[in-house]
């Protein structure tokens, strides 16, 4: 596969029109549109700003070789340093330290009228399995969404399943 169809791929599974992901790297639609059509190379430079910009394997993106995305890149120090002791917590730990951010958070929003890092849009989701009458199971999702720093209502989903036999 061409670097220009890689280009492509990595452009529709971010979900981004040639419009948006020029603008995430000070292009317009039309200089990404010749890039994925071959009517433009894919300069070094280019390469360069969008592998930096989306966190995108170098090597995938030039020759196809290994992963799509280079996780590494999508954090800074602070989130990996964060994301290492996270991962060194147990399951309820985790739950805890997620509850006590979800509140930090939502004390930025009402300090200062909105999120103050770069996660504009963040959905928080909680699920959790309850044993209901007879032995059967309720399942209850909870779910609240910050966009553009304002935190929505709780949304509470109930799944009932089925009794075992």
């Amino acid at each position: 596969m061409e670097d220009r169809l890689r280009l492509r791929e990595l452009r529709k599974s971010l979900g981004l029109t040639q419009g948006e992901f020029g603008k995430r790297i000070g292009m317009s639609d039309v200089a990404i549109s010749y890039m994925e059509s071959g009517r433009t190379a894919l300069s070094n430079q280019n390469l360069n700003l969008i592998c930096l910009t989306f966190g995108v394997n170098r090597e995938w993106l030039r020759h196809g070789e290994g992963e799509m995305m280079n996780e590494d890149a999508l954090f800074n120090e602070k989130e990996k340093r964060l994301l290492a002791f996270f991962e060194c917590l147990s399951p309820r730990a985790m739950d805890m330290a997620i509850e006590y951010v979800e509140k930090l958070v939502s004390d930025e929003v009402a300090l200062h009228g909105g999120v103050i890092g770069r996660a504009k849009d963040f959905v928080s989701t909680h699920r959790v399995t309850v044993l209901g009458k007879e032995g059967g199971e309720e399942k209850i999702a909870f779910e609240r969404k910050i966009t553009d720093g304002t935190i929505g209502p709780w949304r509470i989903e109930k799944q009932d399943s089925p009794q075992e036999q």
